[in-house]
């Protein structure tokens, strides 16, 4: 009764000092800026990890409970906010209960608190993606009906909201022009910089002057360095068509594929993505196309939603098989898809008793997933997984494919002993793809049971990854991979967070560069290789003395075909 007493005095507390706050909560700000997600990015810092909306002037800001001054407060972008604008109601964006933190009352609020008009009620709702806008009144849970409430819902298979607006023919346009306008400013400030330095150079003394070089025409922009618009969480899909668009086996059969299917299907638009990201024609540009397409392709993840990009990489290598075979002449001829991405998993389980051996085959189209060594202990009658500080890729692949021994519970049902016996199971390579994307598993397990995200570094080659302590017999290609992109996730948990992918542009050994969506800058291998990998997207080595299929004469080519492509579009 005691502990019953004091939960309803703090509830009571809380909404004392929340009455106000509430009562001011700022529709007519908010409702704009959830209604264009690709502005969801902090207002002081721009990242898109850990965002709160201010419900008084429908501000994005940041805030990490791990990201704290030395003396201990939490020193983040929504504190600094409700500080300066005296702001006190924030909902946080991106998880699913959507929560709401009042400073006044320095707690979040009970979940069914609201004001008279339903308002809070109401925004959960539209980030739920059950409502879209509509210019119409309606009662509210409260029973009152306010001409401020303008939700309506929406009958659509896939249950999105307001996509359709945001993705129209309208919209898209704007979006152009913005892109046009940015790779406008990104040529002007490269043209300034270099007037800069060429009136610095006209103070040289004569002594330190060289014979000036015949002048020629400077591009400002360099194919494949042009950046993807975040359109609403969409970074996830951002740093996927950047990691792919870099592997040049995949760019040069995509770009010179005659057939890719009806425009609107995803090879189509993936072909087109491509083309405008190695024109060398633009700064960013809006994905607006291929976000529509793969919603409509794969409805789970339709919506603004924080994504996997490990999902996101299957869904896509799956659905262009599809799309090749679909458009391959003949049709019982492989696929491109299936030529670049597909491998084979052998899976030998072998009776202690007999030494009999039995062995299935599992294909995988791309995608591996390596585990990271995590010793195990029980604490609290709970199985916990402890990561290791540091480790290297392979590690990460001999845990992955160490024999597995089968006892007690787990024994094997031997069909020559015709019994359970135990035995020992092994795991390799059958077959390698010449494209191979491992997955690097970060699932963990805090003290409680509850799903976590392992930080540890995993040290990866740049040059030389060599498969061939896995494969199951001596392979008739090359079992050495060199690096050609990581996709790395932000953020301290799983479900939260932000992808950014580093690519190795191979056109003229122009080097690595950091694709942060729209952003782009030059990095070198240091930076690379410090990176919290989730994802590394690996080409395997000729076996012959020609350079590499992503060496400078392919690139090059490609590229003058992408310019000859767009020139004709």
């Amino acid at each position: 009764m005691r502990t019953r007493s004091k939960q309803q005095a703090a509830l009571l507390a809380v909404e004392e000092h929340t009455q106000h706050a509430l009562a001011s909560i700022h529709l007519a700000a908010v409702e704009p800026a959830i209604m264009d997600p690709s502005k969801w990015a902090c207002c002081e810092c721009d990242t898109t990890t850990c965002l709160w909306l201010c419900l008084f002037c429908g501000n994005f800001v940041c805030h990490d409970t791990f990201t704290a001054t030395n003396d201990g407060d939490s020193n983040t972008h929504m504190r600094h906010h409700a500080i300066s604008a005296e702001h006190v109601l924030y909902m946080e964006l991106n998880e699913a209960g959507h929560k709401v933190y009042c400073f006044d009352a320095a707690a979040a609020l009970p979940s069914n608190m609201d004001n008279a008009r339903g308002e809070i009620y109401l925004i959960r709702r539209l980030l739920s993606q059950d409502l879209e806008v509509a210019r119409v009144t309606r009662q509210t849970p409260s029973g009152a009906r306010s001409p401020a409430a303008k939700w309506r819902k929406v009958n659509n298979v896939h249950g999105f909201t307001f996509h359709a607006a945001y993705l129209s023919k309208q919209a898209a346009a704007r979006r152009k022009r913005d892109d046009l306008l940015y790779t406008a400013s990104y040529r002007w400030r490269n043209l300034i910089l270099f007037k800069c330095f060429a009136s610095w150079k006209d103070i040289w003394t004569t002594k330190f002057r060289t014979m000036a070089k015949p002048s020629r025409r400077l591009n400002a922009l360099y194919p494949g360095n042009t950046g993807l618009r975040n359109l609403g969480n969409t970074c996830y899909m951002n740093a996927a068509l950047q990691s792919l668009s870099h592997v040049t086996l995949l760019k040069n059969a995509v770009m010179s594929a005659s057939t890719v299917g009806p425009p609107g299907a995803l090879l189509w638009e993936l072909k087109h993505v491509m083309q405008r990201l190695w024109s060398g024609k633009y700064a960013a540009l809006s994905p607006d196309a291929i976000l529509a397409v793969v919603w409509q392709t794969f409805p789970t993840l339709a919506g603004f939603k924080q994504q996997d990009c490990d999902e996101l990489l299957r869904h896509l290598l799956d659905s262009m098989r599809s799309g090749a075979a679909s458009v391959v002449d003949p049709p019982l001829a492989r696929c491109f898809v299936d030529a670049l991405f597909e491998g084979v998993v052998v899976r030998t389980i072998t009776c202690n008793r007999c030494m009999h051996e039995s062995s299935t085959n599992e294909m995988f189209l791309g995608v591996l997933s390596v585990d990271i060594p995590t010793p195990h202990r029980v604490h609290a009658g709970r199985r916990r997984r402890v990561a290791t500080a540091h480790c290297s890729m392979i590690d990460c692949l001999a845990t992955t494919f160490a024999a597995e021994s089968l006892q007690r519970d787990a024994q094997y049902f031997c069909s020559n002993c015709d019994a359970k016996q135990d035995a020992v199971k092994l795991t390799q390579l059958g077959a390698a793809p010449p494209v191979i994307i491992f997955h690097v598993n970060r699932t963990g397990w805090t003290a409680d049971g509850e799903p976590d995200k392992i930080p540890t570094h995993v040290a990866f080659p740049e040059r030389g990854l060599d498969l061939s302590m896995i494969m199951a017999a001596p392979p008739r290609t090359s079992t050495v991979y060199d690096l050609d992109a990581a996709i790395v996730h932000e953020g301290r948990t799983l479900t939260q967070g932000h992808y950014t992918a580093y690519a190795n542009n191979a056109l003229g050994g122009a080097g690595w560069f950091h694709f942060n969506d729209h952003r782009v800058h030059k990095c070198t291998w240091k930076d690379v290789a410090s990176a919290q990998a989730y994802l590394l997207v690996y080409s395997q080595r000729q076996t012959n003395s020609q350079p590499r299929p992503h060496g400078s004469q392919c690139c090059e080519a490609s590229v003058r075909a992408t310019h000859g492509a767009m020139d004709s579009g």
